[in-house]
C-alpha cells in the first residue's frame, strides 16, 4: 500500500499524452491557405503574361505554372519568358510559398490536361 502513490503518479504519467508533437500531414492549418496561394500563383502568372511577345513559334515554350504552394498547370511564354518564370517561382518559394508551408497548408494539385503546342499568333505567343 505504500508504493501506491508512486504508481498513482507513474500511471498518471503514461495517460498525460506523451507530449509528442502531430504529424505535419495531421496537423490543421493555421493561416489562411487559399490566399498565400492565390497570391503566389497570381505574381508567377503576372511574370507569364508579361513575356508572350513573339515573332514565329520558335520564340515560345510550354513552361510549368506553379511552385510548392501552388499549381496552376502549364502556360506559354517566350524563350526569355522561360527564366523570368523561373526567377518568379523562386522568389514565391521564398515568401508566399514559406508563410504556405509554415501555416502548415498542404498543396493538392488539380488535374492538368497535356500542353499543347506553343505557338505565336499575332505576335503573342499561344
Amino acid at each position: 500500500m505504500k508504493n501506491l502513490p508512486l504508481a498513482t503518479f507513474l500511471f498518471s504519467l503514461s495517460c498525460a499524452g506523451g507530449g509528442e508533437a502531430q504529424p505535419d500531414s495531421l496537423a490543421t492549418p493555421t493561416g489562411d491557405c487559399s490566399a498565400a496561394a492565390a497570391a503566389a500563383r497570381e505574381r508567377v502568372a503576372k511574370v507569364a503574361s508579361e513575356n508572350v511577345a513573339c515573332a514565329t513559334d520558335a520564340d515560345c515554350a510550354s513552361v510549368g505554372l506553379r511552385a510548392s504552394c501552388f499549381d496552376a498547370c502549364t502556360t506559354v511564354v517566350n524563350q526569355s519568358g522561360k527564366g523570368a518564370v523561373d526567377r518568379a517561382s523562386t522568389l514565391v518559394e521564398a515568401a508566399e510559398c514559406k508563410a504556405f508551408h509554415h501555416a502548415g497548408c498542404q498543396l493538392v494539385v488539380p488535374p492538368c490536361a497535356p500542353p499543347q503546342p506553343a505557338t505565336c499568333v499575332s505576335g503573342s505567343c499561344r
